[in-house]
């Protein structure tokens, strides 16, 4: 009777180890898991960060050139608008007969250069 209870409690220590080690086994795996999903999770953010990055980049410096167009073409306009004022204030003085003589008569060529 004790070496059958001996036995018993053997084999019931067999089955705990077993189911220990079992356990055991399944918590390496999990953290393995995690581990490489942790690892994927990182690699994809880094690549993400460096999308990111690379797009901001390219839209500062489309913001840039677009800025520097913009001053470009409000250049040319201050430009065409004093060369049209001195133009129109030309063409009213050749009207009134105020202008220089030699601008009277002549005010087809007068500023034909500038267009």
């Amino acid at each position: 009777m004790e070496a059958e209870l001996l036995r018993d409690m053997i084999a019931d220590r067999d089955r705990r180890i077993a189911l220990v080690k079992q356990k055991t086994a399944d918590l390496d795996s999990k953290e393995q898991r995690l581990l490489d999903d942790l690892d994927a999770a990182t690699e994809s953010s880094a690549r993400e960060n460096i999308a990111y990055e690379s797009e901001r980049n390219r839209m500062v410096q489309h913001n840039t050139q677009a800025n520097e167009q913009l001053a470009a073409m409000q250049l040319d306009l201050q430009n065409q608008a004093s060369s049209l004022a001195t133009y129109a204030n030309l063409v009213i003085d050749t009207g009134n007969g105020t202008a220089p003589l030699h601008v009277q008569g002549n005010s087809e060529n007068t500023l034909d250069s500038n267009y």
